[in-house]
């Protein structure tokens, strides 16, 4: 007798576990749900204050072709947060060099900038390649040249940009001695 209860006791549990497997997985079916978030973003690439060095040494003639450097353009910030990949570029013109006394100028070639570079801003670890960044340097004269210029998808984030050295060309033919001033003007646009 105790052998039909052991396997009537062993047929039980059995059914047992097989209706538990059978509810259990009837019950496991995947739940979905869909959820969403709005993210926003800023509507112009921006970049903190910008400010530039004088010359402040005084430039002795000497009647050969001489360069004065000594100025810069500060470094700063840029950031693109508005989210869309467009791309941005920094321009940078200055007016011509005039003495308003002797109403006098330099020639519009005469200041030349170095090429900036570019990092990745501290906490910004994040931000796109700054290789997706070109740099440039140059002649500046009355109309803009481009000394930064993200290209499509890059420059998204935020980004430290170095000191930009400034140089005065001097030939003897083309100056008088005085005091010449010139207004530096740093932009930002959108698009690569």
């Amino acid at each position: 007798m105790t052998t039909v209860f052991k396997k009537f006791a062993t047929g039980i549990a059995v059914v047992a576990l097989l209706t538990t497997g059978v509810a259990s997985g009837a019950m496991a079916s995947p739940v979905t749900k869909d959820i969403t978030t709005n993210i926003t973003g800023t509507t112009n690439p921006v970049f903190s204050e910008i400010s530039a060095t004088s010359f402040t040494t005084p430039f002795a003639l000497n009647g050969k072709d001489q360069v004065m450097t000594g100025a810069a353009i500060n470094g700063f910030t840029v950031t693109d947060a508005r989210g869309t990949g467009a791309g941005w570029n920094v321009t940078v013109k200055a007016s011509q060099f005039e003495d308003k006394v002797l109403g006098r100028t330099l020639t519009t070639d005469a200041l030349s900038l170095s090429a900036p570079t570019v990092t990745k801003a501290v906490g910004a670890l994040g931000s796109s390649d700054p290789r997706t960044i070109t740099t440039a340097g140059g002649n500046i004269g009355v109309t803009d040249i481009r000394v930064l210029s993200a290209a499509k998808d890059g420059g998204m984030g935020t980004f430290d940009v170095s000191a930009m050295d400034l140089s005065v060309n001097v030939l003897p033919k083309d100056v008088l001695a005085g005091d010449y001033t010139s207004t530096v003007t740093v932009s930002i646009v959108a698009g690569p």
